[in-house]
């Protein structure tokens, strides 16, 4: 729980205009986020793995289906040759995996704060 109360205040932080709603999920095993316009079709799942820093999973999704994780899952067979590997990138599909578009510094925190810079700055900038 300490590592998602961290996220919570980073979220509320440097994107608290944007968040509606945080719901701890799973027994406060992950959390999905919900945000108000122009994302309001959007939300964003992220667990964290109670054991180690490195292990992660973020997902962004559109209503729409269009989708993209950043995540250290080992079994992804797309991710292997990846230089980045097992840190991996599915860029608005699950089939489309690749490095991540910026910077991955192999830390829960730092690795969301990119992530979700890159969605942000791509999907708001349409947006508006």
């Amino acid at each position: 729980m300490r590592k998602l109360a961290k996220v919570e205040k980073l979220l509320l932080k440097e994107w608290g205009d944007l968040v509606d709603d945080i719901i701890y999920l799973d027994n406060a095993k992950k959390m999905r986020v919900r945000f108000k316009e122009p994302l309001d079709d959007a939300f964003l799942d992220i667990y964290i793995s109670p054991l180690s820093d490195k292990v992660y999973a973020y997902h962004f999704q559109l209503l729409n289906g269009i989708m993209f994780r950043l995540d250290t899952y080992p079994g992804e067979k797309r991710a292997k040759g990846l230089p980045t590997y097992p840190v991996h990138f599915h860029s608005e599909t699950q089939q489309n995996v690749i490095s991540p578009p910026f910077p991955i510094k192999n830390h829960y925190l730092n690795d969301l704060h990119s992530f979700i810079s890159y969605i942000f700055s791509t999907l708001i900038g349409e947006r508006l």
